[in-house]
């Protein structure tokens, strides 16, 4: 630079001598990589994405070195708040998962889990695919090396095996997250992962599936509202079966039975009978088809089981699938780029998203107020409320796969759709208990600590407004105490539904 700056006229050669044997000091420079910093997994996407496009327009960049500008839809602020919602309560939570691992190592029962571990590993891959044989590989892992380790407190380094280290991170719960804005889709945060430096698995990228468990049951209840049924329409809670299935019978999940429930007390109390008398009766391609419009793209299986969440989705998916609900039924693509221009500033490529009607406003309007129950008193996510002390309108849904290997939230406010997948990267890996496993223990505090930090900076302005009511008649009562006041005082007006006459 110093010579350049001579043969510019920019620098005496006399000053050059000098300053040319002067030292730099360089021990406080550190060049960021993409592993370094906030949104390193959207980053990564990004990255990737952005690569595609430029390929598929034949053109000859190189994203690193071309002076491209890639304009986002991220939001730093919410970025920030999401990866500290993470990071703060998964920690806790891992202390929990740890003194489990304490007492009983999951692959002493099921010793796949390792081999499976193994498998996925950078290592394992690289030496594979060199043509490495099985045995140099299991002898590289069983050679102890220093090793950097990801912990709460910062990285540490440690003399172990890498068979150890596999060990050592098996136990990890990872955190899916993402958030979206209803109107245009745009993508304001994406955390796939405690730390991509230690952890290259985004669970956000709609390629990372995982049991959706109960978070599906609104797409349930959302074909029965389309097709007219009304939130207060009150069903036995009594086991259904399915004949044509070989007389499928799913349980609740508390195992109590008896008495009637509403359509919206059993959305709220996420009673798997009431769940399953609703796919009994709009039928089970209705709903498969539904699911599709709301943003669904993945193939779902056409069995009845499939209303208590059997299906693999990924978290993009079914916030993508809440948002429609969030958006007056529209659904709208969701956008994380909004445009590519060169170094010059000549524009590439310009993204508008895909928008269709996915429900009709009438339906997405009741379906966010049954919703609604969920975060209310008795409802699954109620404790948003109580110990998170949000208090403004706010719908969502809980979910909790079998043996608690997955958790989920998906919650909604007028201006923002956003959900929270947790689980560990190996199924088998999991809470014992149902109390520390459930979506609404691991899952809906990420939620609940983002919220109230965006709700706590002015600069966002979310806002608590509730959602406007639709011009459209809605021919149905939402408050069922009030409807059962009406009938019990023989003021009518209302069928056996809450359908008026």
């Amino acid at each position: 630079v110093l010579s350049q700056m001579v043969k510019y006229g920019k620098l005496r050669p006399d000053q050059y001598k000098v300053l040319r044997k002067e030292n730099l000091d360089m021990g406080s420079f550190h060049a960021e990589s993409h592993i370094d910093g906030e949104a390193t997994y959207f980053r990564e996407y990004i990255r990737v994405l952005a690569t595609k496009i430029i390929r598929d327009k034949g053109l000859n960049m190189d994203i690193y070195s071309d002076g491209l500008k890639i304009y986002t839809t991220l939001d730093s602020r919410m970025q920030k708040y999401a990866e500290e919602a993470c990071h703060r309560h998964l920690g806790d939570m891992q202390k929990l998962l740890d003194k489990q691992f304490a007492a009983r190592k999951p692959w002493s029962e099921h010793p796949e889990i390792i081999d499976n571990a193994i498998k996925r590993s950078d290592r394992y891959i690289s030496m594979h695919n060199a043509g490495e044989s099985n045995e140099r590989i299991l002898r590289s892992f069983n050679t102890p090396h220093k090793i950097k380790l990801f912990t709460y407190n910062g990285t540490e380094e440690h003399i172990m095996t890498p068979m150890d280290s596999v060990k050592y991170y098996i136990k990890y719960l990872q955190p899916g997250f993402v958030a979206m804005e209803p109107g245009t889709g745009h993508v304001k945060a994406w955390v796939g992962g405690l730390d991509l430096r230690f952890f290259k698995y985004d669970h956000v990228d709609p390629k990372a599936k995982r049991q959706v468990g109960s978070t599906f049951k609104p797409i349930v209840y959302a074909a029965a509202i389309k097709e007219r049924y009304a939130p207060c329409q009150e069903v036995p809670n009594v086991p259904v079966t399915f004949e044509k299935y070989n007389n499928w019978q799913p349980k609740n999940s508390d195992n109590n039975y008896g008495g009637k429930q509403t359509l919206k007390q059993g959305l709220a109390y996420s009673t798997n009978c009431i769940t399953a008398w609703v796919m009994k009766q709009v039928g089970i391609q209705p709903v498969v088809e539904l699911a599709y419009k709301l943003g669904i793209k993945t193939k779902l299986p056409e069995v009845p089981s499939l209303c208590l969440g059997v299906a693999d989705l990924s978290v993009y998916e079914m916030v993508t699938a809440f948002n429609t609900f969030n958006n007056k039924g529209v659904y709208v693509e969701p956008t994380l780029i909004t445009r590519i221009e060169d170094k010059q500033g000549n524009i590439i490529k310009t993204f508008v998203p895909e928008t269709e009607e996915g429900i009709d406003e009438r339906s997405a309007y009741i379906m966010v107020e049954m919703l609604k129950g969920v975060t209310g008193r008795g409802g699954t996510a109620n404790r948003l409320r109580f110990m998170y002390h949000l208090d403004a309108p706010m719908a969502g849904k809980t979910g909790t796969t079998q043996k608690q290997s997955d958790g989920w939230f998906i919650g909604m406010v007028p201006k923002l759709t956003a959900g929270v997948w947790v689980g560990c990267d190996d199924r088998s890996v999991h809470f014992n208990d149902m109390w520390n496993g459930q979506g609404a223990s691991v899952a809906l505090p990420i939620y609940g600590y983002f919220m109230q930090k965006v709700y706590a900076d002015k600069s966002i302005n979310l806002g608590k407004d509730d959602w406007k009511k639709p011009d459209e008649e809605l021919e149905v009562s939402l408050d069922c105490n009030d409807y059962q006041e009406q009938n019990s005082n023989g003021e009518g007006g209302l069928d056996a539904g809450g359908l008026k006459e």
